[in-house]
């Protein structure tokens, strides 16, 4: 979604960056900011500043910066239009584009019933889990191991052979179409009842905390076994995943569990086992793959052991590697055909935390091999010429290295002969992908060199505070381009906040942020202006020296003639660093 500057503008005026911030780091006043521990990485010594006047933070220490769109983005795990919704949210400023859609505002409201019918359902299902109608389901909770507080946290309940939705809701004054819209009521031969009847029900709970429908899980031998909530304007099964709130909340997680159902989920959560996730009554879909890839960098596939679950471990890795997500699959495979809840209660977190990732490329040939006789030479060698398909599309020459030895134990070929069949599908990969990454290494080295120099990083800081005319400091003498635009945005009026949230090389984010926090609010402006002479007369007295500098070096390669050139130069380049 696209939002104009002026509307992030007031966005960002309008939300008070110390108390949001305050709200998840304790913060103490310094001067003119707030300083505090930084949230983003371990420090026991506060590095973390907040600028109320700048409207934007910077980490002293890992050099984390931006505006408090920025902070909400890395503290919610949301991409930038979803962390300006939530702010939006927060100060009641309406969406820009939408404001004048009369069906936006209608389905916007439509959506606000429809969440608050399911808060009060998810409500009387879990005060039925206490009440003795709903002993059934509390008593098989407490057999799969869940303690009241685990219980409590997920919000579960229980649904009886009554119909509480449709009794309880109407009189509070929900209609009849708002709850069918919802998915909490059918009507079938005229006649209204509830959807969801004794069945042990978990509610799906959305990533800012709405309760987008529920799965109910029959007792007995009641068919369906799960059912769960119709796709419906609120809640599309799709699109989300168990436990969406959680994984929003977890901070810096290495992989996500993606796991089968709602108890290995809630299982993995009671052994304190963070990341856990699991799809809603259908096959992982690429929207899924892609909420999930946001949290983590990998995405470990955690399926029953059995048939059933290898096989649905075979399509998730598909999805996964088709649904254009930067991120890594990998197959947690559990031992004796167990599902996690299981594994958990038998062995225990201990056990389970040992268990270690099969690279998919590797999954993938160990499930190939099962339909192969390896003692016939011709299915020995399909089997063969499938395993070096599979590996031949690893893009990454490292990644590939790292698994070739296990390759060949699982394929039964020497690693020489392995490597001839793959640089026969992909010629040239490795070199290509080594020179690539060597050249990525050498650019990001000859920035570190050259970087933005001190008396160009203390200018934007002076001219960051607006106490001085613009025309007091000319874009020429700024050397680096990153300093001249920076200066440019300033003089056009652009909010610090804003212009650091538009840089994208998080190198020159954390030099630009690093200069615009700085506070000379203390120093008189003449000072300040005396300041910015000294910088320029610095700046021009080491362009002429690294002039001078030059020439020393290509002296003894030129002729004599260029020579006596030269040698003028240099004079006259020494009189010049003199005047300055």
């Amino acid at each position: 979604m696209f939002f104009p500057n002026d509307w992030i503008d007031e966005l960002i005026a309008r939300s008070d960056i110390v108390q949001t911030i305050g709200s998840y780091v304790p913060l103490k006043r310094a001067g003119r900011n707030y300083i505090g521990l930084c949230p983003f990485h371990n420090e026991k010594t506060a590095s973390f500043n907040v600028s109320p006047d700048k409207q934007f933070y910077h980490c002293f220490g890992c050099k984390a910066s931006g505006s408090i769109i920025h902070f909400i983005m890395g503290m919610e795990n949301l991409s930038f239009p979803e962390a300006c919704e939530h702010l939006a949210r927060m100060v009641n400023l309406p969406l820009p584009e939408q404001t004048a859609d009369p069906e936006y505002q209608k389905n916007k409201s439509k959506k606000e019933r429809l969440a608050l019918a399911n808060k009060e359902a998810a409500k009387l299902y879990h005060k039925q889990l206490w009440e003795h109608s709903g002993k059934p389901v509390l008593d098989y909770f407490r057999s799969r191991g869940l303690t009241d507080s685990v219980i409590i946290k997920f919000g579960l309940g229980a649904s009886s052979f009554a119909d509480i939705v449709l009794d309880t809701l109407v009189p509070q004054g929900f209609t009849l179409e708002e709850l069918v819209e919802a998915g909490l009521v059918a009507q079938r031969r005229g006649q209204y009842s509830d959807v969801f009847k004794n069945r042990a029900m978990f509610p799906i709970v959305g990533l800012y905390g709405d309760v987008l429908g529920f799965g109910g899980r029959a007792l007995g031998e009641a068919m369906p076994k799960y059912l769960n909530t119709s796709d419906t304007l609120l809640f599309n099964k799709r699109k989300t995943v168990y436990a969406a709130n959680l994984l929003r909340k977890q901070r810096e997680l290495k992989r996500v569990l993606l796991v089968e159902g709602y108890m290995d989920v809630i299982a993995l959560d009671q052994f304190n086992i963070s990341g856990a996730a699991a799809t809603l009554g259908t096959a992982l879909t690429p929207e899924q793959a892609r909420l999930m890839a946001r949290y983590a960098p990998e995405i470990y596939i955690c399926y029953d052991g059995d048939s059933a679950g290898q096989k649905a471990s075979d399509r998730a890795i598909a999805v996964i590697e088709e649904s254009g997500a930067n991120v890594n699959a990998r197959v947690l495979q559990i031992p004796d055909g167990l599902d996690p809840d299981e594994y958990l209660r038998q062995h225990g977190k201990d056990a389970f935390e040992k268990l270690r990732p099969t690279h998919n490329k590797l999954y993938q040939i160990q499930r190939l091999k099962q339909n192969y006789n390896l003692e016939d030479e011709y299915q020995k060698t399909e089997f063969d010429t499938k395993s070096i398909e599979i590996l031949s599309m690893i893009d990454n020459a490292l990644e590939l290295n790292n698994i070739l030895e296990k390759a060949c134990g699982i394929i039964g070929i020497s690693r020489e002969l392995l490597l001839e069949e793959i640089h026969r599908k992909k010629p040239n990969m490795v070199r290509g992908l080594m020179e690539k990454e060597l050249k990525k290494e050498k650019r990001k080295l000859r920035f570190e060199k050259t970087g933005i120099p001190e008396e160009e990083k203390l200018l934007l800081s002076i001219m960051a505070m607006r106490r001085l005319p613009f025309d007091s400091v000319d874009e020429s003498v700024f050397r680096t381009e990153s300093a001249r635009r920076t200066y440019l945005q300033l003089r056009e009026g652009k909010s610090i906040a804003q212009i650091i949230d538009a840089l994208d090389e998080e190198t020159v984010k954390a030099v630009i942020s690093d200069s615009l926090m700085r506070d000379y609010s203390q120093i008189a402006e003449d000072a300040l202006m005396q300041m910015v002479k000294d910088c320029i007369r610095k700046i021009k007295k080491n362009e002429l020296m690294g002039r001078k500098r030059d020439l020393q070096e290509r002296f003894v390669s030129l002729s004599e003639q260029e020579q006596a050139i030269a040698l003028q130069e240099i004079e006259s380049l020494n009189k010049q660093i003199r005047m300055i």
